[in-house]
């Protein structure tokens, strides 16, 4: 069966809670090809389509499959070894690389978290009510690291 149809990628500037940025990708299989648009998220089914794509988001959609893939590719490699005992480089490598690859996919969604103003940025590109743009600044004050959040 082939699933295609669009769909909503690429998680970035993500403030806790709040809003976070998507794009919208054509997709085949569920694999995202081509971007249509990008939104601003303040709920699951809830968001603001915004002026322009945003191309972190693209990228961060594209990299996170590229992590995916080369980690199932790791993965194959080790397990697929396993049986012969002159492989064992293959197989620790394998296993290694799919376990740094799930460290880099965590690590996609914990550094593109938005700054203060990168969420101000945004705000500012679509009519955001005064209510989200005071949960923002409290979130920020909360975190209390000069706009950025802390791991």
């Amino acid at each position: 069966m082939i699933v295609y149809g669009t769909r909503l990628f690429g998680e970035v500037d993500k403030v806790p809670g709040v809003l976070w940025v998507r794009t919208q990708f054509f997709h085949l299989n569920f694999l995202p090809l081509v971007p249509t648009a990008s939104y601003l998220m303040f709920g699951p089914e809830q968001g603001v389509q915004l002026p322009a794509i945003q191309w972190r988001s693209v990228l961060a959609c594209w990299g996170r499959v590229a992590i995916i893939l080369a980690g199932c590719g790791g993965l194959v490699a080790g397990l697929g070894s396993l049986g012969d005992p002159d492989n064992q480089p293959v197989v620790v490598g394998g296993l290694f690389f799919s376990a740094l690859c799930g460290v880099g996919f965590w690590l996609s969604y914990r550094l593109t978290r938005a700054t203060r103003e990168r969420a101000r940025e945004l705000c500012a590109m679509v009519d955001v009510d005064e209510n989200t743009k005071r949960q923002i600044e409290r979130h920020f004050e909360r975190a209390g690291h000069g706009g950025v959040e802390p791991f």
